[in-house]
């Protein structure tokens, strides 16, 4: 299956954070690459519009926090996806429980879907 923005977007688009990880895998058809849960610095140009740029600071640190492991999934089956956050990707990050802290579904041209808990003042 061809994994462009819009497909992969559409698959994901009902998945949240507070859910089961393997949720991610199991609609993607694909294993993710196990990555260390820090830094996430290459997350910084993917949170929505109106966050400023302190606000994006504190939250990577609580995001971090909270990310045991970040899943990532290439966009094609046959790509082999790295940990270093360069590639567009899909991007999980995973609690320690399991559950999806934040994700992203196509990095560099999707927003990260963020916890309830985590607002632009940094505050929950």
């Amino acid at each position: 299956m061809d994994w462009g923005n819009r497909e992969r977007t559409g698959v994901l688009e009902d998945v949240a954070p507070g859910q089961a990880a393997e949720r991610v895998a199991v609609l993607t058809g694909m294993e993710p690459l196990r990555c260390p849960g820090a830094p996430l610095n290459h997350l910084s140009g993917s949170f929505p519009d109106g966050w400023p740029a302190a606000s994006i600071d504190v939250a990577l640190e609580r995001l971090a926090e909270e990310t045991h492991e970040r899943w990532v999934f290439p966009l094609e089956p046959e790509t082999v996806a790295t940990c270093s956050g360069t590639e567009e990707r899909t991007e999980v990050g995973v609690a320690a429980d399991g559950t999806i802290v934040w994700l992203v579904p196509v990095l560099g041209r999707t927003a990260l879907e963020l916890p309830t808990w985590l607002t632009p003042a940094g505050g929950g």
